[in-house]
């Protein structure tokens, strides 16, 4: 199941404010003025019996103040930030509430970016989702994009991360994008997170780029 609640530091959300645990209050970040969020507490609520106006689950979720998970587990919060500084338009497209609410069977797509952090911006995640979504003839977005360098360790750990909360809260995970080195790189993430299940892997290219250094083969 998919799940939200508040955030540890946070108390409760007023209409226009915040109650923090140190007892500091501030003013709600953009959100729609006068809404109640009681709905909302320290307890995991399931994602699905939530009615927030679409656009307001993001903006608390980028912000810290609502956490997503489910049994002991967290959903980075890292790569759906990243998605929203670089593709605007597919967090308005693809909001927090479809990706809460859609299907298991449905595969929740994660993005790598190219191998350069200057190139991030061109990340292929989006065009490949748009790729599949032509193929099948079914909407496919990206829930996010995980931020740094490809390769990295940081990329690992994330991917660790994302795999092992997605499995706990019942959503199927997809890996999409990236380039020539970061193929290896998130295949041993998910052989790493997930050893007993099956991996399916598509290439679009002419180089499998499954090997390890050192020339060893997947």
């Amino acid at each position: 199941m998919k799940y939200v609640r508040l955030a540890p530091k946070v108390c409760k959300l007023g209409s226009d404010h915040i109650v923090f645990r140190d007892g500091c209050q501030h003013a709600l970040p953009p959100l729609p003025s006068g809404y109640g969020y009681d709905g909302l507490s320290s307890d995991w609520v399931f994602a699905e019996n939530l009615s927030f106006p679409s656009g307001v689950l993001d903006a608390l979720y980028a912000t810290g103040l609502i956490e997503i998970g489910g049994a002991g587990v967290r959903v980075p919060v890292a790569p759906r930030q990243y998605l929203a500084e670089q593709f605007p338009d597919q967090v308005s497209q693809w909001p927090l509430e479809y990706w809460l609410t859609r299907s298991t069977a449905a595969p929740t797509w994660l993005g790598l970016p190219y191998e350069t952090p200057r190139e991030l911006s061109g990340s292929t995640a989006v065009g490949c989702a748009r790729i599949v979504a032509a193929v099948t003839g079914k909407k496919n977005g990206v829930f996010g994009i995980l931020p740094g360098k490809a390769p990295s360790s940081r990329i690992e750990v994330l991917l660790a991360e994302a795999f092992a909360s997605f499995a706990k809260c019942d959503m199927r995970a997809g890996i999409i994008g990236g380039d020539h080195r970061a193929t290896w790189t998130f295949l041993k993430s998910v052989r790493r997170t997930t050893p007993n299940q099956p991996i399916v892997h598509i290439q679009f290219d002419a180089h499998h780029d499954l090997y390890a250094q050192g020339g060893t083969a997947v």
